[in-house]
């Protein structure tokens, strides 16, 4: 029996795509105000000097059980294989999408698929083909480092995509490989908001290969081995050292043994600060009897070569077991630390990371650093948990993601082309604590997202309970699901993902939609102020931002007035007038309070409320009082024009707090 995440990890360490015999079973649900729509647009853009490129499209359809499935070449049809009757069946079906020649583009339809990739060739088509499995066909998928691939000498590249009923999440990737040509991204919401991320410039992959045969230059470590050549001797691509290690036995042996036996000497005197950045908190670890260990949650041995680059496996495999999401978010942010090395310099991680300190020892993941480095922006998910980050910093990873998707941009060769659209400090940014105005990568945490929703259903009331409330029951009458409880949950604050491929958020859990609450404040700014207005105050803060004091002084203000005045906006009428009232008796109160417990020469003593205020040596102007419970506090008073400048107090004693 395989689960999804079982087959979507095959998928990662194998490229073969089959369905999965369980399928998933969510028991809670996190709501938003609307669903995507069934299907989406998505514009594919030959930006190469070829005059022909073929796209492909392939993943899990969700509607159908998972099934395995491709998208037609006419751009519309999907097409879902049979099994064969034998191993390495050719693909009977054409699937092969033309684009046409340099700077066209073609707008294809897809339903909501898991799993998904969007692949690109330019001169020639890529060969796909069928084996037998368990439940329908799999479908084996171009590999990058097998010599013995009939796609190996070809100049292909994907992107990675989920669409389903809740949003569309895409990234660039090298978890796999750089590819000769770059891939872009841009995804364009309903509002007509835009995200774009641009990818690798043209040619970025000779720079990369570079770096790397310069490292290798300096420890000989291995990395100029991560480099495949064309026929013609040029660079094909550069590829992850996970992958690479498969294929060469005995690269990077031993590399990472010094810089782990220096992280397990420092913890074994000290605690290791991890914060899971969800329901769990902070959680420390330390070494013992030489395994790292988090309290009864997980005893952690010291990480080999293989488990480090692949952030899974040995040291890091998620075993099965009550705490098993817990350690899945411990490995998530223990393996990005190694992978950056950052576990020596900084005891609290993710907290307190900064992107200056990545890549600074001298054994570190040197293709991530170096492929990170060639990217303008610094995004580009070039290990497993590239998304790890600290709570309030945008991450790295390339992504794109939306809840109200209307058009997916994805280019190859160079960065995609989005009509009217230019990347600038946006009105939205003011509202988001943390992020850079030039890194709209969406909303909500992107770190450990769910492969598992489905899983037990105790574990997932558990959550419901910590962060929300059960609001009423569901019914799904289209998926025949039947009536569940509904939850409203918060999902910067909730683990969605316990599976293999950390890049798909969610994939299980069917219809699952989450506004959080940076995303509520943009949305309330989109609402209260017209599109001229916001598009002159747009205006407005980029040419702020380019002055280097914006973001030292003015933004950190601006985006506290822009959240009170969101606060002060998504009050109702009824509770606007509540506090003016609330306001007004307060200031009339204190006002009258002034006539009240003076006596001769200021020995007066009045009982206001149920506060008893006591002799004073100084007449009261206002009382400013805040009383907890029923314990005796010591309150500074205001002076009137005889005591002014003196200092003065009174006893309260509390004789009831209603």
């Amino acid at each position: 029996m395989t689960t999804l995440e079982e087959v979507l990890d095959i998928q990662t360490k194998h490229n073969i795509l089959m369905a999965p015999a369980e399928n998933p079973r969510v028991d809670f649900k996190v709501m938003a105000a609307a669903a995507t729509n069934s299907t989406l647009n998505i514009n594919l853009q030959n930006n190469t000097k070829s005059s022909n490129v073929w796209a492909y499209i392939t993943g899990l359809n969700v509607n159908q059980n998972n099934r395995v499935w491709l998208l037609r070449s006419d751009g519309v049809t999907g097409y879902m294989p049979e099994s064969p009757s034998r191993d390495q069946t050719p693909l009977p079906a054409d699937c092969a999408i033309s684009l046409g020649g340099p700077g066209s583009s073609r707008t294809v339809t897809i339903p909501h698929i898991i799993g998904g990739r969007i692949w690109f060739v330019p001169d020639s088509k890529l060969t796909f083909l069928l084996n037998i499995g368990g439940n329908g066909p799999a479908l084996v998928e171009p590999s990058a480092a097998a010599p013995n691939d009939p796609n190996y000498f070809l100049h292909w590249g994907f992107a990675e995509l989920t669409f389903n009923s809740w949003e569309c999440f895409a990234n660039v990737t090298y978890v796999d490989f750089v590819g000769s040509q770059p891939v872009s991204l841009a995804l364009t919401a309903e509002n007509n908001q835009t995200q774009l991320v641009p990818g690798l410039p043209a040619g970025g992959l000779d720079g990369i290969c570079r770096e790397l045969v310069n490292q290798n230059n300096k420890d000989r470590a291995g990395w100029d081995r991560l480099i495949v050549k064309g026929r013609q001797g040029e660079n094909l691509r550069a590829v992850h050292p996970t992958k690479m290690m498969d294929i060469q036995p005995g690269l990077f042996n031993g590399y990472w043994r010094p810089y782990v036996d220096a992280v397990w000497q420092k913890y074994s005197n000290q605690d290791l600060n991890l914060n899971t950045q969800v329901q769990w908190g902070q959680v420390k670890g330390r070494v013992q009897n030489s395994s790292l260990v988090f309290g009864n949650i997980a005893s952690i041995p010291k990480p080999s070569d293989k488990d480090i680059f692949a952030c899974a496996g040995g040291a890091f495999t998620e075993w099965d077991g009550p705490n098993r999401q817990q350690l899945g978010n411990i490995i998530a942010r223990l393996s990005a630390a190694f992978n950056r090395s950052t576990l020596l310099i900084n005891t609290n991680q993710p907290d307190g990371e900064k992107l200056e300190n990545y890549y600074k020892d001298p054994i570190t993941n040197h293709y991530c650093r170096v492929v990170h480095a060639a990217h303008p922006d610094g995004r580009g998910y070039t290990f497993a948990y590239d998304d790890v980050a600290p709570n309030d910093a945008s991450n790295v990873a390339g992504t794109v993601v939306s809840g109200q998707p209307k058009l997916l941009t994805v280019s190859f060769g160079n960065v995609a082309r989005v009509q009217g659209f230019k990347e600038k400090v946006k009105l939205r940014e003011i509202s988001r604590t943390g992020g850079r105005a030039s890194q709209l990568v969406g909303f909500g945490r992107r770190v450990r997202r769910g492969l598992e929703m489905e899983s037990r259903g105790e574990e997932m009331s558990e959550v419901a309970v910590a962060f929300g409330e059960k609001t009423e029951e569901y019914t799904d009458e289209e998926e025949n699901l039947g009536t569940r409880p509904v939850y409203i949950v918060e999902r910067d604050a909730v683990d969605l993902e316990n599976g293999m491929l950390r890049k798909l958020e969610a994939e299980t859990s069917w219809g699952q939609r989450a506004v959080s609450p940076r995303l509520q404040e943009q949305q309330m700014l989109e609402k209260i102020l017209p599109e001229s207005v916001r598009e002159k105050i747009d205006a407005i803060l980029e040419k702020m931002a380019e002055s280097p004091a914006y973001n030292k002084y003015a933004r950190p203000v601006l985006e506290t007035l822009g959240r009170l005045l969101v606060a002060i906006l998504s009050l109702s009428f009824k509770t606007l007038v509540s506090r003016a009232v609330m306001v007004l008796l307060l200031v009339g109160c204190s006002f009258f309070l002034g006539f009240f417990g003076h006596g001769a020469a200021g020995t007066g003593a009045a009982s206001l409320m149920g506060v008893e205020v006591e002799k004073a040596d100084a007449p009261v102007a206002v009382l400013h009082a805040q009383v907890q419970g029923k314990e005796e506090a010591v309150l500074m008073v205001e002076q009137t024009e005889e005591k002014k400048g003196e200092d003065a107090s009174v006893k309260v004693k509390v004789d009831e707090v209603n």
